[in-house]
């Protein structure tokens, strides 16, 4: 299923993989991109696993089994620095408000503010 999914769009969900749960903006964030928006609502029409978590479909998170195919593919990708994409998200999420959320514990030894 991800492999005929086009180059981009792959390296969209790898990168976003790490998240519990996405949204356009918080995503554009993550994967560097604009347009996660859209991009979230054509995978949901497409039935690629991802599931809205509201009604206005601001919110949505990846099937569960899905999330975890996405997650070892990124750990075996030597070309995403999974550090510097949960950086990517607390800072997003410090930036909206989401304080609880902006650190989590699987981001490891991460500490907000810190810099490589």
């Amino acid at each position: 299923m991800l492999e005929r999914q086009p180059a981009d769009d792959q390296d969209f969900l790898l990168r976003t993989s790490i998240l519990d749960r996405l949204s356009g903006p918080l995503c554009d964030a993550v994967a560097a991109r604009a347009g996660s928006a859209a991009l979230l609502e054509r995978l949901e029409h497409a039935n690629l696993f991802i599931i809205p978590l509201d009604q206005s479909r601001t919110w949505y998170r990846f099937h569960q089994l899905f999330a975890e195919l996405l997650r070892q593919r990124l750990h075996a990708t030597a070309a995403l620095d999974e550090n510097e994409l949960h950086r990517l998200a607390s800072g997003w999420f410090v930036a909206e408000g989401y304080l609880p959320e902006a650190n989590p514990p699987r981001a490891g030894c991460l500490r907000l503010g810190a810099s490589s």
